[in-house]
């Protein structure tokens, strides 16, 4: 059975949250193979013409210039530039009209900057998380903006795809593969609702998860 630890990010360095810290993470599990929240047709911009760049790939390419693992990108295809766009302004609103918004996401802030991948592979994140997902809705129910209900409607269906996708084809491909360990890149936003996802709907399907005790690893 693959034993598959999930790791959760943020794509761009900040504080503790690190290109030194995570690529002692990947060298610690020595993975097998990496699954990465990356849509395949993003595959040759990131590792072949390498003209974009985020924390985790240029941490899997430091990674295979000594260790040449495979590394498998399972995100859903998606032209996603127009819903971050409307997420943003999304978020705008919500920061203009909500203290407890405000106080969580610089809370989360301080947070990563200060502890780095401990914290985002935590509870304490994810109630963070948590806190910040209820002042959205409560900030919503306020303003009664149909539009702003829309767009945030929007992103919570294409979240959930990408999700589904990324799991979906993580299986897929331990079904097809054999090998012992894999690693699980996934920004810390998800970690709630992928570990709820794999527990309701694969956790006895042929996969050993790692996302509580790591052992020393973070």
């Amino acid at each position: 059975m693959p034993e598959i630890t999930l790791i959760c990010t943020q794509h761009a360095e900040k504080g503790a949250c690190n290109f030194h810290d995570l690529y002692h993470i990947v060298e610690q599990i020595q993975p097998d193979v990496i699954f990465e929240e990356l849509p395949p047709s993003a595959y040759n911009d990131f590792y072949i013409e390498k003209t974009r760049d985020n924390l985790e790939t240029r941490t899997i390419n430091a990674y295979i210039e000594k260790h040449p693992i495979e590394h498998v990108p399972i995100d859903l295809e998606l032209d996603l530039t127009s819903f971050f766009e409307k997420n943003g302004r999304l978020h705008h609103r919500i920061e203009a009209n909500s203290r407890d918004y405000r106080s969580s996401v610089d809370w989360n802030t301080q947070y990563v900057y200060q502890y780095g991948f401990k914290y985002l592979n935590s509870e304490h994140c994810e109630k963070i998380t948590s806190q910040i997902d209820n002042a959205i809705d409560q900030t919503l129910d306020k303003l009664k903006d149909e539009k702003l209900n829309q767009i945030f409607n929007e992103w919570n269906d294409v979240i959930e795809r990408r999700e589904q996708e990324m799991i979906s084809n993580i299986y897929q491909y331990c079904r097809d593969h054999d090998f012992e360990r894999g690693l699980f890149f996934i920004g810390a936003a998800h970690r709630k609702s992928i570990i709820e996802m794999i527990q309701a709907r694969f956790k006895d399907d042929g996969v050993n998860w790692k996302y509580e005790n790591y052992n020393g690893i973070l």
